[in-house]
This record gives C-alpha cells, sequence and structure tokens, in this order.
C-alpha cells in the first residue's frame, strides 16, 4: 500500500488521524496510538513459560518421545522437562504413547500430540468472505462454515457478520465440547484480518487498521464475552504464516518467508520462529515490489506492482476485460478462475502463468533480502500449482543469484483453503507467547 505523504497528524480519541495523499488524492489513516503487538485480544491468559514452550514444539515435531530425549534436543534441566511436561499433559495436550526400548533398567515412557481432546477455533476475513473452523491440534477439521460478507470493505457490516457467526457457533455444544475426557473443549479463538482497509466515511476515503479498528469497536472482547475463550487478532497473512510452521510446509522450520497470492498479495516473515511485523505493523506488502515501471497502475498510483499481475481482484478484472467471466453459482469467483485455468481455458491459464512468472521474480528477491531457509508460496498459486509451478520456478532461478537459488528451498504449500486454519494457529501461538 503506497502511503505517500503524511500532510497532516492530530490525535483524535483512540487513535491518531492522519491524512494521507495518494496519488493526489486525500484519505485518512487511523493508527491507534497504545502500544502495538502483533497478536491483539481479550481474555488472554499469562504466555506459557519458554521451557513449556519449548518442549511442546519438539512434541509436535518429533513425538513420540520421552523426556530424556527432551533434556537432549532443548538443553533444558531435567526438573524443568518434567514439569513442562507434566503441564502439557494436565492441559490435554499431550498423552503418554508407551514405552520405549529400555537401555538398561526400567523402559522410558514416551509422549505423543493428543490431537482430539482440545480444539482450536478460527475465523478468517478476507474482505468478501468469512471463513469459521473448528480444527483439533493436528491442524484437521472437525467444523466449516462460510458465508460472503455483504459489504466486504465495512469493518463494521464485517463485524456484525462475525458476531453472528460467533453466537451461532456457541450454541454448538457438541462441536465445542467433542471429547469426553476433562480437560476438553476449546483453547482458544483466532481471528485473522487484512492488515489495512479503505473505506469511505462521510463522502472521504478512509484507511483503516482492521485490528484496532475491531478492537476498538469492541468486537475482541464481545467474542470473549460470548465463548468464554482467549482470543487472539492479527493479520491474516502473518496467520497463513504460522499455519504453514504449525501444520504445513514450513514446520520444522525457524527462518522461512510464506507469500501469500490470494484476493491480495502479501508476505509474511518468520525469523527464529517469530512472525517479522515491523515498527509499524505494515511489513510484508509484496504485493506493492514494482515489476515493471511502466507497467498498470495500482489503485494506489504505483506503476507496475506485483499485485497488479499477481492478485485475485485484478487477474479476475483483467479476466472479465477479455471476456471471462466466473459460472454463475461458483463458491468464489477466484477459485472458479483457478478451476478454468487448470481446466484449459485461454484466458485464466494465460494470466497465471504471468502471475506465477513475476512471482517467480519476486521470490527471488525476497530471497536475496532476506536469505531464509524456504520460501512457501500460498493461495491461488499453490491451488494452480500444476500450471504455475513450471514458470514459477524458472523465473525464480533466472532472478536469484546462484547461492541463493542453489540453497533457498522453494516449496508449495498443501494447506488448501489455509485461511481460517491460520487463524487458529495465531491462537496457539497467541496462547505460547501472550
Amino acid at each position: 500500500m503506497s502511503l505517500l505523504r503524511r500532510t497532516q497528524s492530530k490525535r483524535r480519541g483512540w487513535a491518531r488521524e492522519s491524512e494521507l495523499d495518494l496519488d493526489g488524492k486525500k484519505a485518512h489513516f487511523y493508527q491507534s496510538v497504545a502500544k502495538q503487538t502483533s497478536v491483539r485480544g481479550a481474555g488472554q491468559p499469562p504466555p506459557w513459560p519458554r521451557a513449556t514452550r519449548q518442549v511442546f514444539r519438539r512434541l509436535l515435531g518429533e513425538a513420540p518421545i520421552d523426556r530424556r530425549q527432551l533434556q537432549a534436543r532443548t538443553g533444558l534441566a531435567w526438573a524443568t522437562v518434567c514439569q513442562a511436561v507434566e503441564s502439557l499433559e494436565a492441559l490435554g495436550l499431550i498423552r503418554p504413547a508407551g514405552h520405549g526400548p529400555s537401555k538398561g533398567g526400567r523402559p522410558p515412557l514416551d509422549y505423543e500430540l493428543d490431537p482430539d481432546r482440545r480444539t482450536l477455533i478460527g475465523l478468517d476475513y478476507e474482505l468478501s468472505t468469512l471463513t469459521l473452523r473448528v480444527s483439533n491440534l493436528a491442524g484437521e477439521s472437525y467444523h466449516e462454515e462460510r458465508v460472503s460478507v455483504e459489504h466486504g470493505q465495512d469493518l463494521r457490516a464485517a463485524g456484525a457478520q462475525i458476531l453472528q457467526l460467533v453466537q451461532r457457533l456457541g450454541k454448538r455444544k457438541e462441536l465445542l465440547e467433542r471429547s469426553e475426557q476433562p480437560p476438553r473443549g476449546p483453547l482458544a479463538f483466532g481471528l485473522g484480518v487484512p492488515a489495512l482497509v479503505f473505506m469511505h466515511e462521510q463522502g472521504k476515503p478512509v484507511v483503516y487498521s482492521s485490528i484496532q479498528f475491531f478492537e476498538q469497536q469492541g468486537l475482541l472482547q464481545k467474542i470473549h464475552d460470548l465463548l468464554g475463550l482467549p482470543v487472539y487478532a492479527g493479520g491474516n497473512i502473518h496467520a497463513l504464516a504460522l499455519a504453514e510452521g504449525w501444520f504445513g510446509a514450513a514446520r520444522g522450520r525457524s527462518s522461512y518467508a510464506y507469500l501469500s497470492f490470494r484476493t491480495g498479495v502479501g508476505m509474511a516473515l518468520v525469523l527464529n520462529g517469530r512472525v517479522v511485523t515491523g515498527a509499524h505493523h505494515l511489513a510484508g506488502e509484496l504485493g506493492q515490489f514494482s515489476m515493471d515501471p511502466v507497467g498498470p497502475r495500482s489503485p494506489h498510483g504505483k506503476p507496475g506492482c506485483l499485485g497488479q499481475y499477481a492478485a485475485g481482484g485484478p487477474m479476475l478484472e483483467r479476466a472479465r476485460s477479455l471476456g471471462w467471466s466466473a459460472p454463475h453459482g461458483a463458491a468464489t469467483p477466484l477459485a472458479a478462475f483457478v478451476d478454468a485455468a487448470l481446466a484449459g481455458a485461454e484466458v485464466p491459464n494465460r494470466l497465471l502463468g504471468e502471475a506465477a512468472t513475476m512471482a517467480g521474480r519476486a521470490a527471488a528477491e525476497v530471497a536475496h533480502l532476506f536469505d531464509p531457509e524456504r520460501l512457501v508460496m500460498g493461495g491461488s498459486l499453490a491451488a494452480a500449482r500444476a500450471l504455475t509451478e513450471k514458470p514459477l520456478r524458472e523465473a525464480f532461478a533466472a532472478y536469484a543469484m546462484p547461492p541463493h537459488a542453489a540453497q533457498v528451498e522453494l516449496v508449495f504449500s498443501e494447506l488448501a483453503d489455509g485461511g481460517a486454519l491460520g487463524a487458529a494457529a495465531l491462537a496457539l501461538e497467541g496462547l505460547m507467547t501472550g
């Protein structure tokens, strides 16, 4: 997003109001003056002790595993490992998995994830769609509900629909308490939202930080009051990156970048297990990478940015201008566009191929800047992998320096439509780290 010039700034109640000049047009940007954190929420308990987090991550990736092995992998003291295991077992997150082979004396007791006793609730807001999902700790879905947002960029209307979804879920006890063995039920609620949203108020364009808007409107507290759960909210691209780290293509990696190609284009960078959000929580605007100085201009006035080639919205607009339109009754236009491309439709096929080439070039620059272990490609380019992988890899190899091309792994997300799962991962990460 192009915030080209801040022309004035003043305090206005809960927020700082800044007038912005967007390609000659005035807009207003509201940013909370409270201390910002990468995850916001309501009803949050204290974060887990660091040792408990270390042990849980090891159990997720290497179970079954015994306490001695956990001590060797983490470098923690024996008593600390034992305390962490007991805490996780008391929370209903892990369970004994039988005895391992004996090396003399009593055989050690192995532990593993107890995936079905506790659940996570995730809700993904992607402007045109709300997706609610109840997942187990292995990322498997028990229940999913999807509704169209009546006024996609009206945060007040979206907030009202979010509360309606939560109210319906609160009445479904069979979904919330699947296990009969206590402790049971959901651990937390995660909400993934767009970082910035354009709205119109009193006839003028306004740019809002959606997390801060919902927090100021009391939405997070209302969700907490309805469900009695800790609530964590964060950017949906960051949430998707966390899902890849917990359940997907970046599992077991501490440093990786997730490149998202959905309705918009974005990126989340994870370094040493934590999402890098930036000083103003605006990091990762990959869609603003300039790919062609004389290319088509974005709504924010930037020429030839990546979003104009690879974001779902502009791709659909270009497809319609070339005579293609989504069939009536399609779940989402972007999903229909991907399906048509895979089926060989000329316009979607060509546009997705161009998007993949541009994405490969951008991925090379991300590799140059951050040198991650892995680059995870998500969204429509992952859904159309059979079509997009070849041009994307060719562009990455052509534009990346040889050391980066050889050592940075480029992989594709295998989490189908992972937005709500990302929100669930946001809840899990929020519980652990606060």
